[in-house]
């Protein structure tokens, strides 16, 4: 409703002007609070200025239905009659008059969202307050019944609620008598069968003769649908909606909603059983079973509700978790959500030491002496090749240290002889080895005398000295005994030659050259042994002038 247009300045009203449509009756409409295809109800303010009320207001054409305006003063009629701190409280009412058309009652102002509405945002608010409600809901519905009164509509839309549970029961538009005896033995039926299909009893879907039970029926369907969120039966249409509640069997609450008790689940299947005889006989009777039992098997705890903000602040979290870069830092800023708490201490910690980084230093007198200049290197000559002091030629290492593959000194290759073991193919001193001449003996015929060669990059191996000379030949060489060898650098021992049969030449192989730079010293003479110790023999010569023992730390290194 609009407020009328303000009449001319100065002068008398004008009597053509419209009258003002924001006042009906004596009350002054203020806020509109909810609305339907008949009627509105709004927030009014009485003619002394001091009382808020609530009015509902016939609309459109709605005022020219005779039967609309006979339930609207039938439901003013009923809740006159009706004096509950639960149910909600009427004033007076005006049904036109043959010159004004209008119709309209007014009501005790309750601010507070139905129930239907709170079960739909916040389940469990309505969970944790269930007791409380039913309760209140219950009494009310119960002085409904001792005033002689049928309520025909109970459902969570006509249930008010505030935050501290508080309840006011609505609606009384289809509220009537029951009916009575002759109308039970003679079955009359209704025109139409009135209600709400959710909640009307199988009884009133047929059309039946109406008792105190059907409300009994409706409120059990509440009570379902406050457990469990959702009402015990839907259909795809509204005719198998209807069919269900006279056919088909509730499930228990408890089969949507585990936390429900069994007891729970007897009271609300007896409320919604098909035959009237067989649920509660008042409210009365409900209270004093249902006070008896828990609802539900564990308490139902108040969750928060949660503002936009904080949903927005909930989905970063689970898609961006606690990283720090700009871009996430950035969509945090765009959509208004702080950034978690290690993220916060991170940034700020980061900040204050961009903040101690950008400051100047402080005075040079808590500086600590520079430390004194090392004094030049001297500089050394060095010639081409040479290592410089400190440092060891290639292939040599410190003293103590070990090339990769070399032996400590006690430790064997495998398949190394332990002392005082003949090698392979050698024989004991005084045995004579197949085809080995005596002394004195000639050589066989045409064959090559080749020496020992020795390993590139090893030692040269020791053989068995060759057999003495003919006679006025000079004294042979004593035979060296044998001395632990790396079985890597030991060439494949030469057969002994066979009679007639010629032996291969043996082409050695040029070694790495060692420069002579890197070549270590000479070992010293060794010393004349003690009495009674066994004479070394001489170390031999190596091909090219150089001796076995100069390659002493080389003898691992890889062949050519």
């Amino acid at each position: 409703m609009s407020n009328a247009p303000a009449a001319p300045t100065g002068g008398k009203p004008d009597k053509n002007a419209p009258p003002d449509q924001s006042m009906i009756g004596p009350y002054k409409l203020v806020n509109f609070i909810a609305g339907g295809k008949s009627s509105q109800v709004w927030e009014a303010m009485a003619a002394d200025g001091q009382r808020h009320v609530a009015v509902k207001v016939l609309t459109g054409d709605a005022l020219k239905d005779p039967e609309q305006i006979a339930a609207m003063r039938n439901e003013f009629t009923v809740g006159k009659a009706l004096e509950h701190p639960n149910i909600i409280k009427y004033f007076d009412g005006h049904w036109g008059s043959m010159f004004k058309k209008d119709a309209y009652f007014s009501m005790e102002l309750f601010l507070a969202p139905n129930l239907k509405s709170q079960m739909f945002n916040n389940l469990t608010s309505v969970q944790v307050r269930f007791k409380r409600i039913v309760e209140s809901a219950a009494m009310a519905y119960q002085h409904l019944h001792d005033k002689g009164y049928v309520h025909k509509d109970i459902k969570p839309d006509n249930v008010l609620v505030n935050k501290s549970a508080e309840v006011k029961v609505i609606d009384m538009s289809l509220a009537g008598r029951p009916a009575g005896a002759l109308a039970k033995v003679f079955a009359a039926k209704s025109r139409t069968a009135k209600g709400t299909r959710s909640y009307m009893a199988p009884e009133q879907i047929m059309r039946k003769p109406l008792s105190f039970q059907v409300d009994m029926y409706a409120f059990g369907v509440t009570l379902f649908e406050m457990l469990t969120g959702q009402p015990p039966f839907t259909g795809t249409t509204p005719n198998d909606l209807l069919m269900r509640h006279i056919q088909d069997s509730p499930p228990p609450p408890s089969f949507v909603n585990q936390n429900v008790t069994e007891e729970m689940d007897r009271i609300v299947l007896r409320l919604l059983s098909k035959k009237p005889d067989q649920r509660h006989k008042s409210f009365n009777e409900f209270l004093a079973e249902f006070r008896k039992v828990s609802p539900f098997k564990e308490e139902v705890l108040e969750t928060k509700v949660m503002t936009d903000t904080e949903k927005a602040q909930q989905d970063v979290s689970a898609n961006l978790g606690e990283r720090l870069d700009s871009r996430t830092d950035a969509l945090r800023t765009m959509l208004g959500v702080a950034a978690p708490a290690r993220v916060q201490k991170e940034k700020q910690a980061a900040d204050a030491k961009a903040a101690a980084a950008s400051k100047p230093a402080p005075a040079a007198a808590a500086a600590p002496k520079p430390a004194p200049a090392p004094p030049p290197p001297v500089p050394v000559q060095q010639f081409p090749g040479q290592p410089m002091p400190g440092q060891f030629a290639p292939g040599q290492f410190p003293p103590g240290q070990y090339m990769p593959g070399q032996m400590m000194p006690g430790q064997f290759f495998p398949g190394q002889m332990m002392p005082g073991q003949m090698p392979p193919g050698q024989m004991p001193p005084g045995q004579m080895q197949p085809g080995q001449m005596m002394p004195g003996q000639a050589p066989y015929p045409m064959q090559p005398q080749f020496p020992p060669q020795p390993m590139p990059g090893g030692p040269t191996p020791w053989v068995a000295a060759p057999a003495a000379p003919a006679a006025g030949a000079p004294a042979a060489r004593p035979v060296a005994p044998a001395v632990p060898v790396n079985p890597a650098a030991v060439r494949p021992a030469v057969p002994a030659p066979t009679a007639g049969v010629p032996v291969p030449p043996v082409v050695p192989k040029a070694g790495p050259a060692v420069p002579p730079a890197t070549r270590p010293a000479a070992a010293p003479p060794p010393a004349k042994p003690a009495a009674g110790k066994p004479t070394s023999h001489p170390t031999p010569a190596a091909p090219g002038g150089m001796r076995i023992d100069d390659l002493a730390g080389f003898d691992d290194l890889p062949s050519a």
